[in-house]
């Protein structure tokens, strides 16, 4: 009688295929003293499909990496936008892989969740925007009024004006 394996043992099938101690023959062994009946191409195919899977798990989790190094020390909407291409990066090898793209509800999902990575770069550039404006009218309003209160100091007013452009520089590299 053939059945589905139990979340235990599914587990510690999948360990011991990341093992790699046992032959297929061990593992259908292994899998026959727990009751289980899989034929020798099933369990290939399976432990291939399983390997696959933890290769792009892997690939992903360094792509994930790297993004987290690159933004490091940046806003936050640096690393949404990292995350972003990563998944939007992941939905397109997806749909590249993908033989048909009849009405499979996978793709149309994917689709949806596509649209809305978009949708959120698209807030995430209206935030930057809004984010260089403000900086733009701070550091106007900030020399406007330095020029008012130090016109009678030049010097002064010179060496703060650069303290605030630097500010300003600096606020906009981030």
């Amino acid at each position: 009688m053939t059945r589905e394996l139990t979340p235990e043992h599914r587990a510690e099938l999948d360990a011991l295929i990341v093992d790699r101690r046992m032959t297929l023959d061990e593992l259908i062994g292994w899998l026959s003293e727990r009751e289980y009946s899989i034929s020798r191409s099933s369990l290939h195919r399976y432990a291939s499909n399983f390997e696959e899977r933890l290769v792009q798990l892997s690939e992903a989790k360094e792509r994930a990496s790297a993004i987290l190094d690159r933004f490091s020390g940046k806003p936050a909407t640096a690393l949404a936008e990292g995350a972003s291409m990563l998944m939007q990066d992941l939905i397109m090898k997806k749909l590249l892989e993908t033989e048909s793209l009849d009405a499979d509800t996978d793709i149309v999902e994917l689709a949806h969740a596509l649209a809305k990575l978009e949708t959120s770069g698209v807030g995430r550039e209206r935030l930057k925007v809004q984010w260089d404006k403000g900086i733009t009218a701070g550091s106007m309003a900030v020399k406007a009024n330095l020029r008012r209160e130090l016109e009678k100091e030049p010097d002064l007013m010179r060496r703060m004006l650069d303290l605030v452009e630097r500010a300003e520089a600096e606020a906009r590299a981030v």
